[in-house]
């Protein structure tokens, strides 16, 4: 699952940087043939500067030297602004669009520079809805996730990303069907304290309560304390069957010294 979403990052990072190419070099070819400043295509122009850097952050510099994480405020911070911009910069072409270039009643300027104007729009609206799908799957798998498993004050702190900062590693507690966001708590969210709702067992009225385990042991420990254990030599006489040492002594007392029992009272 983890090939697909860095697949899919790359893909996104990498069609958003051919299609922001093309504004810069579009937007400064109009600006250099006409000869004078548009500040529709000025302010596009800056747009697209804007996220170059902004692609300059996530495909460079974090990967290289914030080892691919970064706080998720400033990735929810940047793509929304970004797609702010881009909604702004394709409203005001689209506001002064040409629809013939045939004549040089546009900027008094040449057919092809008409239509390099003309083509800033496509761009600049592709821009703007691509910037819609990551913000989208940003939010869907990322962020939402993050703030519903660790709270908002985890988006300041870095987290780890796939290469484009679009999907977090930690991807397993969201799910996503139909287009309807499921949550799932955590997996610490999930570990409740068990002994509170099982002490509760037994406490209600006519019910008794389970045996506790330790408690059982407790008794079974008493009782194994209370029989008698042979120690010392009394165990060794247990174990070898033998008789006590009294009698052992009164034994050995009525024997010769060659170890024949005395007869009619003769030592």
């Amino acid at each position: 699952m983890a090939q697909p979403r860095r697949n899919t990052s790359i893909f996104l990072r990498a069609v958003e940087f051919l299609a922001t190419v093309a504004i810069v070099g579009l937007s400064g070819s109009v600006l250099a043939k006409v000869g004078h400043n548009i500040p529709r295509v000025s302010f596009t122009t800056t747009v697209a500067a804007i996220d170059l850097l902004y692609l300059g952050y996530v495909g460079l510099f974090v990967p290289v030297a914030l080892n691919n994480t970064t706080p998720s405020f400033i990735i929810l911070g940047a793509q929304s602004a970004v797609w702010i911009l881009y909604l702004g910069s394709w409203a005001a072409i689209a506001a002064n669009f040409p629809t013939d270039c045939s004549t040089n009643s546009w900027e008094n300027s040449s057919r092809a520079t008409c239509r390099s104007y003309q083509a800033l729009l496509p761009f600049t609206l592709f821009n703007w809805l691509l910037y819609g799908v990551e913000g989208t799957l940003f939010l869907s798998y990322s962020y939402v996730n993050e703030v519903v498993n660790h709270g908002l004050g985890h988006t300041f702190r870095p987290s780890p990303f796939y290469w484009g900062s679009i999907f977090a590693l930690d991807l397993d507690l969201v799910r996503q069907c139909c287009g309807i966001l499921l949550f799932r708590r955590s997996a610490e969210r999930e570990r409740k304290p068990r002994g509170d709702n099982e002490g509760r067992v037994g406490n209600r009225d006519n019910e008794i309560a389970p045996a506790d385990e330790n408690i059982l042991a407790e008794e079974e420990a008493k009782v194994a304390s209370e029989d008698p254990v042979p120690t010392g030599h009394a165990l060794n006489d247990h174990v070898r069957g033998t008789r006590p040492i009294s009698e052992r002594r009164s034994i050995q007392g009525n024997r010769t010294s060659t170890g024949e029992p005395v007869v009619g009272g003769q030592v």
